[in-house]
């Protein structure tokens, strides 16, 4: 499964414009990128890093992505899926 998570408020998953065929889940206070060490608390202003995160079916992150180079990223996590797929 796949899932995207936006930090902010809710009314940001209904103006999504990208169509994306997989569910886009709310951080509304920031908590779950907080957890994932992608929270960046500037006082007033938090936004989350772009991130990715490959979770395996126990649960546990399998790869961390910290650096996304958006040009390649798709590819990476394909190729990633299938050698984590066929341990």
């Amino acid at each position: 499964m796949l899932l995207n998570l936006l930090h902010g408020p809710h009314k940001s998953l209904k103006n999504h414009k990208y169509h994306l065929p997989f569910p886009l889940l709310a951080d509304r206070d920031g908590e779950a990128a907080a957890r994932y060490g992608a929270l960046t608390d500037l006082g007033p202003v938090k936004f989350a890093r772009r991130h990715t995160f490959l979770i395996d079916p126990r649960g546990r992150v399998a790869k961390s992505y910290l650096k996304v180079d958006t040009s390649r990223h798709s590819k990476e996590i394909v190729d990633d899926l299938k050698a984590l797929r066929s341990q």
